[in-house]
């Protein structure tokens, strides 16, 4: 038997509201950690953003965050280059996309809201519950790999 629970609980509230704000020399890092999946794009086996921001006056080291910051598909972390200045992400299609034995990955700032009728804050990427054991659906928050959830 699948279990799924449709109750929706994300919070509908700005992004600035409820993350929090790394400060470095070059860039400024905020994170929506309610939304983060834990896949691992802000870090490698090296290294990660939250030690190398220390670093980033050194343009290699702010190019590597950047990369790191532009490619993680779930957008918990973003980034400025100024304190209080605006948030820049990659350009992305409007496109939505089903991850193997994971969430939806929606993509290019579509509009969403939740079975309510309330709206979620418009997002460049974001990813959406399908196992149905997230705690902030319809928003995605990594339970698919605690559960062992499968596209079968």
């Amino acid at each position: 038997m699948v279990w799924f629970d449709g109750s929706q609980s994300a919070d509908t509230g700005l992004i600035t509201d409820r993350s929090k704000t790394f400060r470095s020399p070059k860039i400024f890092i905020q994170e929506d950690h309610p939304i983060c999946v834990h896949s691992g794009f802000c870090r490698d086996t090296v290294s990660d953003i939250w030690s190398m921001r220390c670093n980033s006056t050194a343009l290699e080291v702010l190019a590597q965050i950047i990369d790191k910051l532009n490619n993680c598909p779930f957008g918990a972390p973003a980034y400025a280059l100024e304190s209080g200045g605006e948030i820049i992400e990659p350009e992305l299609a409007e496109e939505v996309v089903v991850i193997p034995g994971g969430p939806l990955w929606v993509t290019g700032g579509v509009r969403m809201e939740r079975s309510d009728g309330r709206p979620l804050e418009i997002r460049n990427r974001v990813t959406l519950c399908r196992c149905g054991a997230s705690a902030i659906k319809p928003l995605c928050d990594g339970t698919h790999k605690e559960i062992g959830f499968t596209d079968s």
